[in-house]
Parts: C-alpha cells; sequence; structure tokens
C-alpha cells in the first residue's frame, strides 16, 4: 500500500496550507504547484482529486474552502472529491504515515 503523509492539523487546514505544505501528492508525481495551477493533465487532475478528497472528508473542509485554495467552483470540488474517493480505493492510498 502506498502511503502519503498525515495532515498535521486542521488548523493548518484552515489557514489554506492544506495544498501547499500539509498533504504531499508526490504519489502522483506532480509538483505541488502544477496542481494548485490548474490543468486538465491525468496525474494533475488525480492528485487534485485526492486531495480534495481527504480535506473534504479527513479535516471536514466545505467545498467552499477547498475550492478557493484550489481555484475550482463548489461544483467542481465536489465532483473531484467523488473522483478522489474512487482513487484512494482503487489505488489503496493512505494518509498515515
Amino acid at each position: 500500500m502506498r502511503r502519503a503523509p498525515c495532515i498535521t492539523s486542521s488548523a493548518e487546514a484552515l489557514n489554506g496550507a492544506i495544498f501547499s505544505e500539509t498533504i504531499r501528492i508526490d504519489i502522483f508525481s506532480v509538483e505541488k504547484d502544477q496542481v494548485l495551477s490548474g490543468g486538465k493533465q491525468r496525474n494533475r487532475v488525480h492528485a487534485r482529486s485526492v486531495a480534495a478528497h481527504w480535506a473534504i472528508s479527513y479535516l471536514g473542509l466545505t467545498a467552499t474552502a477547498v475550492g478557493r485554495d484550489l481555484g475550482l467552483s463548489k461544483s467542481a470540488v465536489s465532483r473531484a472529491a467523488e473522483r478522489g474517493c474512487c482513487l484512494v480505493a482503487d489505488q489503496a492510498l493512505s494518509l498515515e504515515a
């Protein structure tokens, strides 16, 4: 099972650091600035989707807050989070270190 490092605290996430410092998206071979800058490349979409899923499911952030960090609408974040849920299950990804 591939693992991503743990999210350190929800306070960091609320300060907008969730996608820049606390969730490592290197399991998809994508730099964090590429995820934040958008694009429709497969690895970017997967990394963004998993990050959205973890932020909403584990940190309890709203789709609006996540969308603000990712530059996506609330509905786009909701769809990304659903996609991320499937990716986490299919690829056996985990937040545990």
